[in-house]
């Protein structure tokens, strides 16, 4: 069996910036993704925050990548008032097609020097002498069911807070609850304007709220649903979202995992040997996951460089997360969840005073 400096779990924008930035400072790393496509099931819209280097990673991509770059977003009431439109600063946000990226963000953690295993799922950690020695791993078209690394960085998204390794090694918050959920691909919605994101607030969601987000034409995508037959409900309604996808048809589902700790990193992203980065740490949005995961990346090959491994020296990743300004939100769906299970009138009602609080707008301008 090879064994390697640092196994990173999880080929999405998290454990492939992980796997290229170790690899790039020397590390012998190998990068496990449990599904045989990198980038499938598709997890989120596709927005990507600009940053200080995001046009770095975009440059290198293909124009298939990227669909456009934000410039709005709108917020109306129930009753159908647009009471908000928050103008985006120019190279703020971008929408890109999840899959492509996520696939070129892997390619290249390849070309660094990353081992890709396609179709590995992990089931957890080994130890050896009390201490991490690498990773179990279950496929069935595998020979071997464990890899040898001296550090393991978890990038295995939501899931991995529910039931993946951050809970496994009770690093998760006990109080946050999940639910599964659809993001739907629709078409033949009329009057989708490009760059302009939209959010209809409502009891017509049980959170409160539901989101469309342009991929071009009379195509967009709408998160929020939990079934299919919540959409068909939805389209026979009353609100104004209801009558704008009264005739669109699903050419896309895109089941996810949602957390009502979204967004908030955990208190606690390191132990001996181990590191959590992405989603699995908390962190929400795809340039959180990237940074994140350079982040982690960096500190694993360094420490393993100087030959310590250990808890206090994998705590220098904490700090940078936090020194970043990382562990801050990206949105504000933290403020939002006070509006669920409340009726219109209840979310008319609150909605000024959120407004003068800014617990509506999201943070689409980050500090990193």
């Amino acid at each position: 069996m090879e064994e390697y400096d640092i196994a990173v779990i999880g080929a999405g924008p998290a454990g492939s910036s992980a796997a290229w930035a170790a690899s790039r400072r020397g590390a012998k790393t190998v990068l496990i993704e449990e599904h045989p496509l990198i980038g499938h099931p598709r997890h989120c819209t596709g927005r990507i925050h600009g940053t200080s280097f995001t046009r770095e990673i975009l440059s290198g991509m293909g124009r298939h990548v990227v669909i456009q770059e934000c410039r709005s977003r709108r917020y109306y009431s129930p009753g159908g008032r647009l009471f908000l439109e928050s103008p985006l600063p120019p190279g703020s946000v971008f929408m890109v097609v999840r899959e492509e990226f996520d696939r070129e963000i892997a390619r290249q953690a390849v070309r660094a020097g990353a081992h890709l295993l396609l179709n590995k799922g992990v089931s957890g950690l080994v130890r050896e002498d009390g201490r991490i020695g690498g990773v179990r791993v279950d496929s069935t078209d595998s020979s071997f069911t464990f890899i040898r690394a001296k550090v393991v960085i978890v990038a295995q998204g939501a899931k991995g807070r529910r039931n993946g390794i951050t809970r496994q090694e009770g690093m998760n918050d006990p109080e946050e609850t999940f639910h599964d959920g659809l993001m739907l691909e629709l078409t033949g919605v009329p009057d989708i304007e490009i760059g302009v994101f939209e959010t209809f607030f409502g009891a017509m969601s049980p959170r409160g709220y539901l989101c469309l987000w342009p991929r071009g034409g009379d195509t967009c995508l709408m998160s929020g649903n939990r079934t299919l037959s919540a959409l068909a409900a939805l389209q026979k309604g009353k609100y104004p979202i209801c009558r704008k996808i009264r005739d669109a048809v699903p050419t896309g589902i895109h089941p996810h995992i949602l957390g009502s700790k979204g967004g908030v990193m955990l208190p606690r992203l390191v132990k001996d040997g181990l590191m959590l980065a992405g989603d699995s740490a908390g962190f929400n949005g795809v340039m959180h996951a990237l940074v994140s995961g350079r982040l982690a990346g960096e500190v694993a090959a360094e420490a393993l460089r100087q030959g310590d491994a250990s808890e206090s020296r994998l705590k220098r990743y904490e700090e940078l997360c936090r020194s970043t300004g990382l562990h801050l939100t990206i949105g504000s769906w933290d403020k939002l969840m006070k509006l669920t299970g409340l009726s219109d009138d209840r979310i008319e009602a609150a909605l000024p005073e959120m407004l003068l609080r800014n617990e509506v707008e999201y943070r689409d301008v980050l500090p990193f």
